[in-house]
């Protein structure tokens, strides 16, 4: 798929604070009117990526678009194409108070997961970041697991919930952390061993 057939789309994104490493070279390709779910746990870089998408930071490496423009170079285009909300209420500095009380509203009298899925009916594209793959599970068509700024596995969530017990008892292979068996057959549509949350001998 090329970058104009996809609303959301990155290219070795890569974004550092510090001595931290954030994005790790993460490639994103989200389709229209679909939900794309990134999973993982705290400080697996999906609020990163999430801010360089919406143009609240900039990448240091390689190239990432949103709606056909360019994160840097076209940041007003993006802003306009996009809403940015979070799952819990808070208050968007940039409306007001009676459109802060509307907005939450509307979020409470649909729930986030209804909201979603009236989103994506009318045509949207939906980007959800969470921790719970139950979350993931009952919105996403398409789910990335990110770990340590890298994609660690891609791919519907039916399919990852069937490889997820393989993939949680990983062995260290001497270049990589493997699934059960040293075999990646059965694993989501996009695998990397190289970011597998293992540290060392076995998980």
């Amino acid at each position: 798929m090329s970058r104009t057939q996809l609303v959301i789309a990155a290219e070795g994104l890569g974004k550092t604070y510090g001595r931290s490493r954030a994005l790790d070279g993460l490639d994103l390709a989200v389709p229209a009117g679909t939900v794309y779910g990134l999973l993982g746990p705290n400080g697996a870089g999906k609020t990163t990526a999430v801010r360089v998408l919406a143009t609240l930071a900039a990448p240091d490496t390689c190239w990432a678009g949103v709606a056909g423009h360019d994160v840097v170079r076209e940041l007003d285009l993006v802003r306009r194409s996009i809403g940015l909300a979070g799952q819990h209420a808070a208050v968007d500095e940039g409306l007001t108070g009676r459109e802060n009380l509307h907005l939450v509203g509307r979020f409470h009298r649909l729930g986030i997961w209804s909201a979603v899925r009236e989103l994506t009916d009318d045509g949207s594209t939906v980007l959800l970041t969470t921790q719970y793959l139950d979350e993931a599970d009952r919105l996403a068509d398409t789910v990335l697991v990110l770990g340590r700024g890298r994609a660690v596995a891609e791919g519907p969530p039916e399919r990852l919930k069937e490889w997820s017990v393989s993939w949680c008892c990983c062995r260290w292979s001497g270049s990589g952390c493997w699934p059960a068996g040293g075999s990646t057959a059965g694993c989501p549509t996009r695998w990397s061993p190289s970011a597998c949350w293992c540290s060392s001998g076995s998980c």
